[in-house]
């Protein structure tokens, strides 16, 4: 369940004193991209740090550290993006990065805000310049797109033995969360597919082919574009989301985060509580990339002994 050494994208929302209690993680890089709010980030490394808007924070899990994250505002909620890359080496020595990109430096240009270490302007120090530095093939760009305006990524010459490489595009859900279809702000990507806020695009392409996104809305459009080192052909992922507090999970009401499970296996686990149908569920939480058609996994959670109700999960849900 991966694009390339991209594993995991998920756009989350945190209500005012709720987060993420302390939990494990390792071999993975892991990248918190901040919308709105204040998130609070503790870790095992000694790192402590209030990340607001335009905060790129950056973990190279490694051999393994364990950390939290809160909204201790007890009014405003913190919405970022989480974003998980398998890393190159195993065994690396856990670090820790943060770098700031302001609206003005991505308004109407696409910036590199993360690229792996050893690329251009990238340096290795806690807090810098330029991108962050990741220990894997993804870089990242970033843009804040006005009305009829329209950016270029290029695609770099692929890895040795390669023909191509990929590209994934993600529209920040930037006018508020939605449960619903995809809306608000719409970019046009290479003169022809339309995406709305939540919506995301799979990309491929060779040495010297473009990947265009144009604002064809009528408000600014802040997205995403990653290169992963793996006629640039472009497939939909529909509008989907994730919440802390009252949303939609890939078809279930979600109420309530009540608890975090320890990574095992690099695998994202999570046990949400889901009223409708009165029991919980442990849902696994990746992204939901082509292996076939994705959709998300429900397992039973044992509590007490007594395995838990484990109805089928929605199949192919909002897939286009």
């Amino acid at each position: 369940m991966s694009f390339g050494n991209l594993r995991v994208i998920n756009e989350d929302r945190v209500e005012p004193t709720e987060g993420f209690g302390t939990h494990g993680h390792r071999e993975m890089e892991i990248f918190s991209y901040v919308v709105s709010g204040e998130l609070e980030h503790k870790d095992s490394m000694g790192n402590l740090e209030i990340l607001k808007r335009g905060d790129i924070q950056l973990t190279s899990a490694g051999t393994g550290i364990r950390h939290s994250e809160y909204n201790r505002n007890n009014k405003s909620g913190v919405h970022f993006l989480q974003i998980w890359a398998e890393p190159h080496t195993r065994g690396l020595k856990p670090k820790y990065f943060t770098r700031h990109f302001t609206d003005e430096e991505k308004t109407d240009k696409l910036v590199t805000v993360v690229a792996p270490l050893g690329s251009e302007d990238v340096k290795e120090e806690r807090e810098a310049s330029g991108p962050a530095p990741v220990q894997s093939n993804v870089t990242l760009k970033s843009t804040i797109l006005s009305p009829g305006k329209s950016v270029e990524h290029i695609f770099p010459a692929p890895a040795s033995g390669e023909t191509q490489r990929k590209g994934y595009v993600h529209v920040i859900q930037t006018s508020g969360y939605n449960t619903g279809a995809a809306k608000g702000n719409k970019v046009r990507v290479n003169g022809g597919l339309e995406l709305s806020e939540g919506d995301g695009a799979f990309a491929w392409g060779a040495a010297g082919d473009k990947l265009q996104i144009e604002n064809v809305g009528t408000t600014p459009a802040e997205v995403l574009v990653f290169d992963i080192d793996g006629a640039v052909e472009v497939k939909r992922r529909s509008n989907w989301n994730s919440t802390l507090s009252v949303g939609r999970q890939q078809g279930f009401d979600v109420w309530k985060l009540i608890q975090r499970t320890t990574m095992h296996q690099d695998e994202r686990h999570e046990i949400w509580n889901l009223p409708a149908m009165g029991t919980a569920y442990r849902v696994e939480r990746a992204l939901y990339l082509p292996h076939g058609v994705d959709s998300p996994r429900v397992t039973t959670l044992k509590v007490g002994g007594a395995p838990l109700k484990n109805p089928e999960a929605q199949k192919n849900a909002d897939y286009a």
